[in-house]
């Protein structure tokens, strides 16, 4: 069965995983470096899309470019320690992930022009109000989705693969990944806001935190601490989830708060 992120994995019905990786020498992350300039990320945040004569390559948000750069870093990991099971355990985690990712994606999305728009209009209540509900929905959702994993994880394994071999691996893998998943809903929250009243250099610091500066580099520190070398790979994911959620919470009052009390300064000598 094919998968995402360059992995496939399937059963060749005598009950061994056949494993294929692509890209183990950080291929994507490469690709991405040469293809997207610094100044063409920080369009891409302050303004939600591309511009158009970019190319279907940069027709995406610079936040999800981030998001993939760490997939050769940590197959190759796995690879190693774990072989083709825990590879395929990978693929599937990341791919699960995508199932709530998106749709946070979208509510993200979708309220970005409620806010930028009463931010333009200095209506400081209404961009408040909006930043909120947004919370309380994207938490709302990382939460339930979270309980869902670490309740029935063998539920979504069986979407991709039933074989028992990775069955086994993937449930407590899939636990793991997803560890810190039901606080995500911070960090979504705080960085699409941050997009959509013209924060861009602070939207992308921490969309590229979570994924490079603190994912790349623990993916490999983590296993000189561990026996458990693929445990160590995967626990790499839920540290640097918590980290980059602390980091978005301080950002959030730290730049959010003083422009929301400037947007209310202005207001009051409006009126």
């Amino acid at each position: 069965m094919g998968l995402a992120h360059g992995y496939s994995v399937r059963d060749d019905g005598q009950g061994r995983i056949k494993g294929g990786y692509e890209n183990l020498k950080g291929g994507i992350a490469l690709r991405v470096g040469l293809h997207i300039l610094l100044p063409v990320h920080l369009h891409i945040v302050k303004i939600g899309t591309a511009p158009d004569n970019r190319g279907p390559e940069l027709s995406v948000l610079a936040p999800q470019h981030c998001g993939r750069g760490y997939c050769g870093p940590a197959g190759a990991a796995l690879q190693r320690y774990g072989g083709d099971i825990a590879v395929g355990a990978m693929t599937i985690a990341n791919t699960v992930l995508q199932m709530v990712w998106i749709p946070s994606q979208g509510l993200g999305q979708g309220a970005q022009p409620i806010i930028s728009y009463n931010y333009g209009a200095k209506n400081a209540k209404r961009v408040k109000d909006a930043f909120f509900a947004l919370l309380k929905v994207s938490c709302a959702l990382m939460l339930t989705f979270w309980l869902l994993v670490q309740l029935f994880p063998q539920v979504f394994i069986r979407i991709f693969n039933n074989n028992p071999l990775l069955m086994d691996t993937a449930k407590w893998t899939l636990r793991l990944y997803t560890a810190v998943l039901g606080m995500f809903g911070i960090q979504m929250s705080v960085q699409q806001t941050l997009m959509a009243i013209g924060k861009a250099k602070a939207s992308l610091f921490i969309a590229c935190l979570r994924k490079i500066i603190l994912l790349i580099p623990l993916i490999f520190l983590l296993p000189q601490f561990f026996e458990n070398k693929v445990f160590a790979v995967f626990l790499a994911e839920p540290v640097s989830d918590f980290i980059s959620v602390t980091a978005a919470a301080i950002t959030f009052f730290l730049v959010f708060r003083p422009a929301l009390a400037e947007l209310e300064a202005d207001q009051s000598k409006a009126e």
